[in-house]
């Protein structure tokens, strides 16, 4: 379902056995991408909000793993990041007008969320033998290192990040 902000529910599908596990809307809010998990499965599927369309990301023909940690749409909903894997993990880009998927990072160890903001993707990996948060251009380049921690998450203006910076669950505020 989706509510406007009187509460009035719109059904957009239903999953069956499947289980929501994450969801994000593009910023623009025109797709709402989610993921389902079941029993060794996990799909991505895309809702576009204005024609209703349904799209399964992944199906028999993309193979993202068993497990996948975390979605997010670029702000005008043309492309989408996933953090799937196995054992190890990869950060995807898919392309909605060309249904491709391009490996962004590879070998990721640590299992990690993803967050979008002013062209970055944040996540977690293991940096010199640490977790730490690390951001990576939607343009490419490398990774840079933002802080040691191994769980996060950005403030809505994309200008704060709030670490779980070690054993002793320390909260650091970075200003980015």
């Amino acid at each position: 379902y989706t509510a406007d902000m009187a509460g009035t529910k719109r059904l957009l599908l239903e999953t069956g056995f499947m289980t929501v596990t994450k969801a994000t809307y593009s910023k623009d809010g025109s797709k709402l991408a989610f993921i389902e998990q079941a029993y060794e499965e996990a799909l991505v599927t895309v809702i576009d909000i204005k024609t209703g369309n349904v799209n399964v990301i992944n199906d028999e023909t993309v193979e993202l793993g068993d497990v996948i940690m975390g979605v997010r749409l670029n702000d005008d909903g043309t492309k989408l990041y996933v953090m799937s894997g196995n054992n190890t993990y990869a950060l995807r880009e898919y392309d909605f007008a060309t249904s491709t998927y391009t490996v962004i990072v590879d070998n990721i160890l640590v299992e990690s969320d993803i967050m979008l903001s002013d062209g970055y993707l944040y996540y977690c990996d293991v940096v010199d033998e640490y977790e730490a948060v690390v951001r990576k251009s939607v343009l490419g380049g490398e990774r840079e290192l933002v802080h040691k921690g191994a769980q996060f998450t950005l403030s809505p203006d994309g200008t704060k990040l709030a670490v779980i910076a070690d054993c002793h669950q320390v909260i650091c505020i970075t200003h980015l």
